[in-house]
This record gives structure tokens, C-alpha cells and sequence, in this order.
């Protein structure tokens, strides 16, 4: 029959065989006691003169008992911060005696969790038993400095050093604090300790703004403003401050001057807080460029039969350009001390025009241009320098003669000024005919190398 055993078996009972010659024999076996697994046992019956037969027998181990826990309930672990080792609990198990409990937690264990102790018997049979770990952190970080020391600046704290504590738990802490940075007016920082698990503690430290330092001007000697005709706004110098930064100077002097001279202006820096400086300015009008004039160029002027003199009209004599770098300057003439040649009377002959300009400085300049007037010359005059003009009257053509002149240019106009005819590089003798156009007087004018004439001719 088989043998069943939960655990092991420790002793066989031999079977027997029945021998014809040696009666009653007791099996034998080869296994190894107390058995522990299951296996199959050969027994041998031997007579004792070499004939042997031999049997099998079935033994079945098969633990089908759990181990059953020594305590009926483990007690709660509890901790402030973690766990860092567990004591296994034990159990007694039908075959293999004590067992230890085993779990899956990791270790440390930072909150609260439920264990779950597992025993085994190696034979396939599990029991296990719950255990509450319970993590309850109730002490506050305690600060590293009884006080702390208060933070001193002139103008602003940009950012703080955050004090220290020490906590039960979590080791070493860093405080935050309740202040706007950056902080510019005296106050009291609350830092504040906590140590993640709901416990807080505070500490106070006190700043002190005070600021004591002048601002110091960006150029120690302010130049000196110098300005030929005016200065229409000075601009205000900086200086650097310790707190406020760039400073503007302000001034109570005025900052525009148009007249001739030095000026001394002051210059105050004040930061705000309470400290201000002051820097002299000198300022220098000294105009010393001379005013520009342009005058037109040499003129010649031809009167005409009935005139003897040369009245000028409008701005034809005046200067073509007049300036000052300052912009204030009058301008005069030698021939009727005004500042225009207008309605002037030149009489024939060569004159000479001085125009000077003198700015508000009384730097002056000038310039000149002479102005030659020509008489009218009658046709039986011009015969005098070589030119010849018939018949006068005309019934339409007109001879010229120019004897050693060289002529540039013959124009024939109507009395509205109106060019009838023209010609250049005119031959020693020339011919001109008036027939196709209307009776009456007309204007000729004849430019050599050195001179103008203009005279008149009659057509009949």
C-alpha cells in the first residue's frame, strides 16, 4: 500500500516474501531515511543463494498545512521621519518548524503603508498577517541661529542669503521669506521654516536702508559750452548715483542766451535722498567768423538815344548771395549807403560799387563790381570807330561796314525789344533787308571784341 505523509516519512515497515527454501523473508531497501519527498521504494527479498524478487511501494509526501503566525496580531509600527529596518514576525509550521515572516516593502518607509508579512513553508503552503506602519511627523524645524543679523544697504537689497534650520526629518532646511525684492525702504523679513510635513516655524530679520553717498558727476570739470551766435538750450549733464542711478542736473540759471559774453551756470545733482552736489558751467558766445557776400558780375549798360544817365531797377546790382552764420548782419553800398541798389542813378562812365556786410559781431566783408554806362552813339558817329551803316532812311536794305572792327554780333529789334534779326560771326560787309517788314524805326545793335553800339535806323 502507499505510505502518505504530510512532512516526511522517518521509518519503513518492511514488507515479507515467502521463500520455498528459505521460508519467511524480510524486504530490504536502498533509500535514504526519513524520506522528505515523494518517491518510489524498491524492496529486495533475497534467499540467500542468489535468487532475489523485488517489489515497489509509493510514498507520497504532500504538506497541505499552512503555517499558522506565533502572534495573533502584530503591533502598529509607528515613526516621526521613517522606518529604516523591520523586525520580521514568526510563525510555526506543521513541517518546517519556526518560519520567518518576509515582506515586498522598500526600505526606508517615508509613509504611513500597510505591510503585508508573508510566512512560507516551502512546500507551497502560505499564510499572512497585516502590520500598520504609521509615519507622523509633529516636530517643527528648530532655525540653526538663535537670531539673525540684520541686513544693511544704502540704496536697495537685490537678493537675500536664506538662513538655515535643522529638522527632525528632513535634515537641514531653507527658509523662504514674505519680501518684494528688490527692497528699498526699511522693513522686517518673516522667514519662514517648513519642513513639507505641516510643521512650520518662523524667524524675523530686520533691513536697514541708509543712504549717505552725494552722487558723483559722470565728468568730474564740465566742459566749457562754447557757441558763436547762440546757445538755444543747454543740455543738462548726469551724474552717477550709488542708489538713483543716472542723475539729471537741474539748474535755476537760464538755459538759452543769444548776446555776446560768458556765463557761469549751476549745476545741482540731487539723488532724492538727501544728498546733492553742485558743478559750475561756463558758457562762451564769441562770434568770430566773418559774414559772406557775392556780388554780381562786372556790367555793361547801353543807354539808348534820350538817355543820359542809368537808372537801375529792382535788384539787379544787389548782391546774388549775403549770410552770416549768426544770422545777423546788414548789408550797405558805397554808392547810396542802402542796402539795395534800387532806383540808383549811374551816370555814363565807369563806376565802382563797394558792397560790405558786418554781422552783430562787427565782423565785416566785402565785395565790388564795376558798371560801365554807354552813351547812345549815332550812326554818324560810329563812322569815328570804323562803322558804317546806309542809307538811313531805308526803303528796306541797309549796308554795313566794319571797317578793322571784328564784329561778334549784329541784332536788329522793333521798339517792343522784339528780335527781328540776328546774326553772329558777322563778315566785314554785310547786307540787310528790311522789305518784308513794317515801316518805321528800328534798334541795331553791334558787339565787337571791345565794345557795344546801339543805334537806330528809319524804314520809309
Amino acid at each position: 500500500a502507499d505510505i502518505n505523509a504530510e512532512c516526511e516519512v522517518a521509518s519503513l515497515t518492511a514488507p515479507t516474501a515467502t521463500d520455498n527454501c528459505s521460508g519467511e523473508l524480510t524486504g530490504t531497501h536502498s533509500v535514504a531515511l526519513p524520506i522528505t519527498a515523494s518517491t518510489t521504494v524498491t524492496w529486495t527479498y533475497e534467499d540467500g543463494t542468489g535468487n532475489t524478487s523485488t517489489q515497489t511501494q509509493e510514498v507520497i509526501i504532500a504538506d497541505q498545512t499552512a503555517p499558522v503566525a506565533d502572534l495573533a496580531e502584530l503591533d502598529d509600527i509607528s515613526a516621526e521621519c521613517e522606518v529604516t529596518s523591520l523586525t520580521a514576525p514568526t510563525a510555526t509550521d506543521n513541517c518546517s518548524g519556526e518560519l520567518t515572516g518576509t515582506h515586498g516593502v522598500a526600505l526606508p518607509i517615508t509613509t504611513s503603508t500597510t505591510i503585508t508579512w508573508t510566512y512560507e513553508d516551502g512546500a507551497g503552503n502560505t499564510s499572512t498577517q497585516m502590520q500598520e506602519v504609521i509615519i507622523a511627523d509633529q516636530t517643527a524645524p528648530v532655525a540653526d541661529l538663535a537670531e539673525l543679523g540684520d541686513i544693511t544697504a544704502e540704496c536697495e537689497v537685490t537678493s537675500l542669503t536664506a538662513p538655515t534650520a535643522t529638522d527632525n526629518c528632513v535634515g537641514t532646511i531653507t527658509a523662504t521669506h514674505d519680501a518684494t525684492l528688490p527692497i528699498n525702504t526699511q522693513t522686517i523679513i518673516t522667514w519662514t521654516y517648513n519642513d513639507g510635513n505641516g510643521n512650520t516655524s518662523e524667524q524675523t530679520q530686520n533691513v536697514v536702508i541708509s543712504d549717505v553717498s552725494n552722487p558723483v558727476p559722470d565728468n568730474a570739470t564740465l566742459a566749457d559750452i562754447n557757441a558763436e551766435c547762440e546757445v538755444a538750450s543747454l543740455t543738462a549733464p548726469t551724474a552717477t548715483d550709488n542708489c538713483s542711478g543716472t542723475v539729471t542736473g537741474t539748474t535755476t540759471d537760464p538755459i538759452e542766451y543769444t548776446e555776446q559774453g560768458t556765463y557761469v551756470v549751476s549745476w545741482n545733482f540731487d539723488d532724492g535722498n538727501g544728498n546733492s552736489i553742485n558743478v559750475n558751467q561756463n558758457v562762451i558766445i564769441n562770434d568770430d567768423t566773418d559774414p559772406t557776400i557775392s556780388c554780381i558780375d562786372n556790367q555793361t549798360k547801353q543807354l539808348s538815344e534820350d538817355e543820359t544817365i542809368y537808372a537801375v531797377s529792382g535788384t539787379e546790382l544787389d548782391p546774388t548771395e549775403s549770410s552770416d552764420n549768426c544770422n545777423d548782419f546788414s548789408v550797405t553800398n558805397d554808392f547810396n549807403d542802402l542796402s539795395t541798389l534800387d532806383g540808383a542813378e549811374f551816370p555814363i562812365g565807369l563806376t565802382t560799387v563797394v558792397w560790405t556786410i558786418t554781422d552783430g559781431a562787427n565782423n565785416e566783408t566785402q565785395c565790388s563790381f564795376d558798371i560801365e554806362v554807354k552813351a547812345f552813339v549815332p550812326i554818324n558817329m560810329m563812322e569815328q570807330n570804323g562803322i558804317s551803316i546806309y542809307p538811313n532812311p531805308t526803303n528796306g536794305i541797309i549796308n554795313f561796314e566794319f571797317a578793322n572792327n571784328n564784329t561778334q554780333q549784329l541784332k536788329i529789334s522793333d521798339l517792343k525789344g522784339k528780335t527781328i534779326i540776328e546774326k553772329n560771326n558777322v563778315q566785314k560787309t554785310e547786307i540787310i533787308d528790311l522789305y518784308n517788314f513794317v515801316n518805321g524805326i528800328y534798334i541795331i545793335k553791334i558787339q565787337t571784341d571791345n565794345e557795344i553800339f546801339i543805334t537806330k535806323i528809319v524804314k520809309e
